[in-house]
């Protein structure tokens, strides 16, 4: 399914947008839905769907993942387990897709502009997707727990052919080990250049933050964590809710690996699920139904 609607896509995109873009791979799970959220210069981004089971009735909460990498790398792939350990708990689930360096030569402002569309994209096709608009999580690692937290930080970074009546906030945010502070403090500063500061998450912080937990590791020598520290010390100043889980000893990228998920910590990639299980109960995202057991990982 997903193939022949890539193949329509490719179609339809011509020769000359081809030449400029490289297409993202597909999710791997089964059952997911793609559908067209944007159309950029250089492709059509996607985004793939997961619906929970029929027993979960009425509007659904719904959470969208990005993947990390840099802003450069990546794969909508990433959280395909979290997307469908979610999926089974009553979540419309969301894989996003966002223009990257390696496949669109574009800059983090781009990636930025692409997760706020998206955003406003699943909030405007809420009923489509029998979501419930006011209870719509953002997530992501990295990069992508960085355009996550843009979604409801950087209010001046849109695409100006968005519908900007559509408000891309978030009703929560999940991130894991995520790029909060990109200036010479944090990390992409380089990448980034002289506007660095503007796609600081930290440096743009305000009150109303909606409802955050962060997941980071002490020993994350990619992202310090002294910056989720700082920014969790900076929302709450604020009177916002804003929760930093540690992981002593623990380095950049490890809620995603899959010797994490599988075999070197499948405890502590449970304790994740039961501790955003537990944010979402508190915040009033669970779902309509009977509530399933955490899975293990084998």
């Amino acid at each position: 399914m997903l193939r022949t609607l890539f193949a329509f896509l490719t179609l339809a995109a011509g020769p000359a947008l081809l030449a400029q873009g490289t297409p993202a791979p597909a999710p791997k799970l089964a059952g997911v839905t793609a559908h067209v959220y944007k159309q950029t210069p250089t492709r059509p981004l996607l985004l793939y769907s997961l619906k929970p089971p029929a027993t979960f009735a009425g509007p659904r909460p719904a959470i969208v993942f990005f993947f990390g990498g840099g802003w450069t790398g990546g794969s909508t792939d990433q959280f395909d387990d979290q997307a469908e350990y979610f999926a089974a708990r009553g979540f419309v689930t969301l894989l996003a897709d966002y223009r990257i360096k390696q496949r669109d030569q574009s800059t983090p402002f781009e990636s930025v502009e692409d997760a706020r569309s998206a955003l406003r994209w699943v909030r405007s096709h809420a009923a489509e997707l029998h979501i419930d608009a006011r209870r719509i999580v953002a997530s992501g690692g990295s990069a992508g727990g960085h355009v996550a937290g843009a979604t409801a930080i950087l209010a001046k970074v849109n695409d100006p052919a968005d519908d900007l009546t559509v408000s891309p906030v978030p009703a929560a945010l999940v991130l894991f080990n995520p790029v909060l502070d990109t200036t010479e403090k944090g990390y992409g500063a380089k990448a980034i250049g002289p506007r660095a500061e503007e796609l600081s998450l930290t440096s743009h912080l305000k009150p109303g933050l909606p409802p955050t937990i962060i997941f980071h590791g002490t020993a994350d020598h990619t992202v310090p964590f002294q910056n989720p520290v700082d920014f969790t010390r900076l929302a709450k100043a604020n009177g916002d809710d804003c929760e930093l889980v540690p992981f002593e000893g623990v380095g950049h990228g490890f809620f995603n690996s899959p010797g994490f998920r599988k075999t070197s910590s499948p405890e502590t990639y449970r304790q994740i699920l039961q501790r955003v299980d537990a944010f979402f109960q508190h915040h009033g995202f669970a779902a309509a139904a009977t509530r399933t057991a955490i899975p293990r990982q084998e």
